[in-house]
C-alpha cells in the first residue's frame, strides 16, 4: 500500500514500532508518550532518527491530535499502540474508547497489526530476551469509506476484537537460563499467603512468606515446585491478583504501608512543539 495510512497494532515488546516499520515501505510516524522524552542523549536520538509525535497520557491531548492531522494533510502515515502500555499478562490490555473517535477523525485507511510472540520473546516484566520465534501481521485493513459509517462504539469493538492476542494460545516454547527472574516485578499476590512478597533467580520465583516456589517453564506455563499451584499461566494468577486488590479492605493499613519499595523519580520533559 502506497498511500498514507494508520496502523493501530497490539503492544508486547519495546521493539514493536520497529517489527511495524519492518513491515511497510513508507515511513511511519509514531505516537508516543511523553515518557520517551524524558532519557537525555538517547531521547534526541530518537527524535532525531524518527520524529516520533510526543502524547501525554490519561489526557485529551490537543497538540498531539493537531500534530497528526497536520502529518496526513502533508501526506504521512501514523502509527500507535492504542493500549498505551505492553501487557504484564499475555493478553492485550484495556484500549481506550476514544481510539475510535480519534481513527475517524483522521480519515485515512485504518490497518489492524497484530504482534503475536512478543510476550514470550520479552515479558514486560524481564530484563532478557529469551530465544523463539515471533509473527507479525495486518489483521484487518479498513477503508475511511466503510468505517465512517459504523458508530463509534461498532468501530471500537473491531479494533479490540482485530488486535486481541492472547499467548496461553501459542504454543512455541521461549528458552532462557532467566525466564522467571523479575517476575516479582508484577506479582505480589499469593494464593497461599494473600499479599507478599516475592524473589525470583533463573526459572525459579518463591514466596518469602511461605517458600513455595513456582517453576517458569519455556512454554510459558507455571509450575509448582513440590506442590500444585492453582494457575498454569502468569494471566490467570494476574487476574485473580488484580480482583483481590481491587476488593482489598484498606482500614487496617490506614497508619502503616502494605509494601515499601526504593522508586527513581523522572522528570517528564513533556515536548508539544511541531515535529
Amino acid at each position: 500500500m502506497n498511500r498514507p495510512y494508520l496502523i493501530l497494532f497490539n503492544h508486547q515488546t519495546a521493539f514493536d514500532q520497529f517489527f511495524t516499520s519492518i513491515a511497510f515501505k513508507k515511513h511511519i510516524y509514531y505516537i508516543a508518550s511523553e515518557d520517551l522524552f524524558s532519557n537525555g542523549f538517547l531521547s534526541k536520538l530518537i527524535t532525531w532518527l524518527v520524529a516520533p509525535i510526543p502524547f501525554r497520557k490519561s489526557t485529551s491531548d490537543i497538540a498531539a491530535i493537531k500534530n497528526c492531522l497536520r502529518i496526513v494533510k502533508e501526506g504521512g502515515s501514523i502509527g500507535m499502540a492504542p493500549e498505551g502500555n505492553r501487557t504484564y499478562s499475555g493478553t492485550t490490555e484495556y484500549i481506550k474508547p476514544g481510539v475510535a473517535s480519534l481513527v475517524k477523525a483522521l480519515k485515512m485507511p485504518l490497518i489492524l497489526f497484530r504482534i503475536e510472540g512478543g510476550y514470550g520473546v520479552q515479558p514486560r516484566w524481564c530484563d532478557k530476551i529469551r530465544k523463539g520465534k515471533m509473527r507479525v501481521y495486518p489483521s484487518r485493513a479498513i477503508e475511511y469509506e466503510e468505517y465512517k459509517e459504523m458508530s463509534n462504539d461498532e468501530l471500537y469493538e473491531v479494533i479490540c476484537k482485530e488486535l486481541f492476542v492472547d499467548e496461553r494460545l501459542d504454543k512455541t516454547n521461549f528458552y532462557s537460563k532467566h525466564s522467571a527472574e523479575f517476575l516479582d516485578r508484577a506479582m505480589y499476590y499469593c494464593p497461599y499467603c494473600k499479599h507478599s512478597e516475592f524473589t525470583s533467580k533463573k526459572d525459579i520465583i518463591t514466596c518469602k512468606s511461605c517458600n513455595r516456589s513456582i517453576r517458569y517453564l519455556p512454554n510459558k506455563t507455571l509450575q509448582g515446585v513440590g506442590f500444585d499451584f492453582p494457575f498454569q499461566y502468569v494471566k490467570e494468577w494476574y487476574d485473580v491478583q488484580t480482583d483481590y486488590i481491587l476488593n482489598l479492605n484498606l482500614e487496617p493499613y490506614k497508619d502503616k504501608h502494605i509494601y515499601s519499595d526504593t522508586v527513581c523519580f523522572i522528570d517528564n520533559h513533556y515536548c508539544n512543539k511541531k515535529i
